[in-house]
């Protein structure tokens, strides 16, 4: 009977307020677990460190000290030895000037201090400039610690003045050397009866804005100037033709020269000074006017018969 009993009877399950205050024991004990503490290192652990850093502290400060007393040292046996002083001077990009008479210019001295002379540079390139016209550009560079290097640009030759009984050259810049030849150089036009400075400047500028094909077409340049236009100029031409044309108008004028020459019956006059008027030289007897041009009084003074209008090539 007891057993049967035993067996009838079911386990009770716990109450809600159980479960409440089993929650509650739980969260209690969370709460009171220990919390894990950093460890904070030793001083025995640290000191390795320390002395690390204060070797390198130590280093940095000899390093700064040293080279404070070093750099004046070096610069003290540098200026007291032959390397402070110009060993050498090399020229480069000289076409006609001596390459000693460019250094005898600069006023370099061997065996003198270079960096004095390298700092004065400026004065010897004013210096190159003044002695030599044909000099266009220079630089002065150190090629080593006691060498130098000039680098020069010449201008070059463009033309030749005609006068007395030499031929002197005529630069890019329009400048005229002092040293004239007997006989007139091939492959440059002659400048003739010029007798202002600013004239042969003026023609050289127009004559380089020219196409080389007609740069070449040109034999002489002659300067003849009147009362009413004192910048006519008369070109002989290698074909045999003569043009006349202002300085101010050379350069834009005288690019229709190839199409006019081409269409021309005959060698002549082509008057480029007002327009473009052609005159056969058969018809440019002296005293005679032409009927086939109307010409100003400037142009008429240069269309008289002259045998020697016919040039050779220089």
């Amino acid at each position: 009977m007891t057993k049967d009993k035993e067996r009838n009877t079911k386990p009770t399950e716990p109450s809600q307020v159980e479960l409440d205050e089993q929650s509650k024991k739980m969260k209690s004990n969370k709460d009171i677990q220990p919390k894990e503490t950093k460890e904070h290192p030793s001083f025995t652990d640290t000191l390795p460190q320390f002395k690390k850093y204060q070797r390198k502290k130590l280093w940095r400060r000899l390093s700064t000290i040293i080279g404070i007393l070093l750099i004046p040292l070096l610069i003290t046996i540098y200026y007291v030895s032959p390397a402070s002083r110009l060993a050498a001077i090399q020229v480069s990009g000289n076409q006609t000037i001596d390459a000693n008479k460019l250094i005898a210019d600069s006023k370099f001295v061997y065996d003198e201090d270079f960096l004095t002379q390298y700092m004065h540079r400026s004065t010897a390139i004013s210096a190159i400039k003044k002695e030599n016209v044909r000099i266009k550009s220079v630089s002065i560079v150190p090629k080593s610690f006691n060498e130098l290097k000039i680098n020069v640009t010449e201008y070059g030759q463009i033309a030749q003045l005609s006068k007395g009984n030499l031929y002197y050259p005529i630069l890019e810049n329009g400048k005229m050397l002092d040293q004239g030849t007997k006989k007139p150089t091939n492959g440059f036009v002659i400048l003739e009866d010029f007798k202002h400075d600013q004239a042969i400047i003026d023609t050289i500028k127009a004559y380089e804005k020219l196409p080389a094909d007609i740069q070449s077409a040109i034999s002489q340049i002659n300067a003849t100037p009147t009362k009413a236009n004192d910048s006519l100029l008369r070109l002989m031409m290698k074909d045999g033709n003569t043009v006349i044309v202002n300085i101010e108008n050379l350069a834009k004028q005288l690019v229709y020269y190839p199409k006019v020459a081409k269409d021309l019956p005959d060698k002549g006059i082509i008057d480029m000074e007002v327009g473009i008027f052609y005159t056969p030289y058969s018809e440019t007897s002296e005293g005679e006017e032409t009927t086939e041009t109307t010409t100003t009084s400037a142009s008429k003074e240069q269309e008289t018969p002259n045998s020697s209008e016919t040039v050779t090539n220089p």
